[in-house]
């Protein structure tokens, strides 16, 4: 179980009694995938050692989608119950653009997709 962080602001949201919603069913696994991908490597606050390593691959950087998509699909695979993670990667080079979706499988064999 997790705390639940709200879609559009990725905050903390209050479920219906009041109390800090959190989250299970699946959910929780595709939303530590997503926080694990957002997280800039070396600034955890308790695991400097969680995250990608965004300014080395990336800021800065001629993109080069198989080194961001192996990056991210690495980060994907060290959350817990996650047993594959596949990057689908669009980017868009002259609007310095990019997004796409992780499909992530769990230990149960359910597939999530993750924005990216």
């Amino acid at each position: 179980m997790e705390l639940f962080l709200e879609l559009t602001d990725w905050d903390l949201v209050a479920d219906a009694n009041g109390n800090i919603a959190t989250c299970s069913d699946g959910y929780d696994i595709a939303q530590a995938v997503a926080n694990e991908i957002k997280l800039f490597k070396g600034e955890g606050w308790y695991d400097p050692s969680q995250g990608c390593p965004h300014f080395s691959v990336e800021l800065g950087q001629p993109a080069q989608a198989g080194a961001i998509s192996s990056m991210i699909e690495d980060a994907a695979k060290r959350v817990p119950g996650v047993v594959s993670a596949q990057c689908n990667l669009s980017i868009n080079r002259s609007a310095r653009k990019m997004g796409g979706v992780v499909i992530v499988t769990t230990t149960e064999g359910v597939t999530y997709n993750v924005a990216i």
